[in-house]
C-alpha cells in the first residue's frame, strides 16, 4: 500500500498520517499485539463491550472507544500514537506495521472509519493500536453478540504476548524483520 493510499484511507477515519515510526526501537510487533484478545485479568486488561441488542451500540462505539483509550494511556502528546497496518493482504503470513497517526479533530473510528485499514466493514472494527511509549495496547474486535474494545496495559509483562512473540521467532514462516521485532521487544522486556 502506497503511502499516499493509506494517508487517505487513515483520514477517512479521522486519523492523521504522520509517518513510520523508527522500526529499530524495541516495540511489541503488531501481529503479536493482535493477541491482546487473549489476554486475561493477570495482563492488566480492561474491556467495553457493546451488544447488539442494544439499539444504540453504533452510537455509543466512539465513545467507548476514545474513553477506554484516555483511561488507558493510549494517546501521547497531541493525540499521537500507532495503529498497526496490514500492508499486502493476499500475503501469508501477513505484513504489519506500525503506522504513526495523531488523531483529527473530527474522527469516526468504530463507524464509518472501520471500512478502512481499522476493520472489516461500516461499525466492524478489527484494529489494534498502540501507546508511542509501547506500555498499551487498544484492541478494537467484533465478538458474536456486539463489539467490544480492550486495553492492555505494560504488555511487556503479559505471559500470552511474550509467549506468542517466541512463537513468531521459531515459526518458520516468520519474516525475517518480524523475529528481529519479537526478539529486540522480548530482550527489552527482559532487561
Amino acid at each position: 500500500m502506497h503511502e499516499n493510499e493509506l494517508a487517505d484511507q487513515l483520514a477517512k477515519a479521522g486519523l492523521i498520517f504522520l509517518g513510520w515510526p523508527d522500526d529499530s526501537l524495541p516495540r511489541v510487533p503488531g501481529s503479536v499485539a493482535r493477541y491482546a484478545v487473549s489476554c486475561g485479568n493477570e495482563s492488566d486488561r480492561t474491556d467495553v463491550n457493546l451488544n447488539y441488542s442494544d439499539t444504540r451500540w453504533k452510537e455509543g462505539a466512539n465513545s467507548a472507544w476514545f474513553e477506554l483509550s484516555v483511561s488507558a494511556g493510549l494517546f501521547g502528546q497531541d493525540q499521537e500514537f500507532l495503529v498497526a497496518i496490514t500492508l499486502e493482504p493476499e500475503m501469508y503470513p501477513v505484513p504489519i506495521r506500525w503506522a504513526w497517526v495523531r488523531l483529527a479533530v473530527s474522527w469516526d473510528i468504530a463507524g464509518e472509519g472501520a471500512a478502512g485499514p481499522l476493520g472489516g466493514g461500516r461499525h466492524l472494527p478489527e484494529f489494534v493500536m498502540l501507546s508511542l511509549d509501547g506500555e498499551v495496547i487498544v484492541r478494537g474486535t467484533v465478538w458474536q453478540d456486539g463489539i467490544g474494545f480492550l486495553a492492555v496495559r505494560n504488555p511487556g509483562q503479559s505471559p500470552v504476548l511474550r509467549q506468542q512473540a517466541e512463537s513468531v521467532m521459531t515459526w518458520h514462516r516468520s519474516r525475517p524483520e518480524e523475529r528481529l521485532a519479537a526478539r529486540r521487544w522480548l530482550d527489552a522486556g527482559a532487561a
